[in-house]
């Protein structure tokens, strides 16, 4: 399953696949307010974070899935600051 969520001020898109068999779910960037439309669709998932850029508007709440839910999160290596 795939949903497409708009979040944070500039509307950024996060993309969710769902692997509900397996309870794995991954991720698209974590836009500022995306942690509180999603938390409950993931909880109890494994899930997986990729971040397609370090902009503050695609990582905003990288560090509550993080924290919260044991996210693993992936970014590229140019953006490891």
């Amino acid at each position: 399953m795939l949903d497409v969520f708009t979040c944070g001020p500039y509307g950024t898109q996060v993309y969710l696949i769902l692997q509900e068999k397996e309870k794995v779910a991954i991720l698209i960037d974590a836009a500022p307010d995306s942690f509180s439309q999603l938390e409950s669709k993931v909880k109890g998932y494994t899930i997986h974070l990729f971040l397609t850029h370090g902009h503050w508007d695609h990582i905003g709440d990288a560090h509550l899935f993080k924290e919260k839910l044991s996210a693993k999160i992936y970014f590229p290596e140019a953006d490891s600051y």
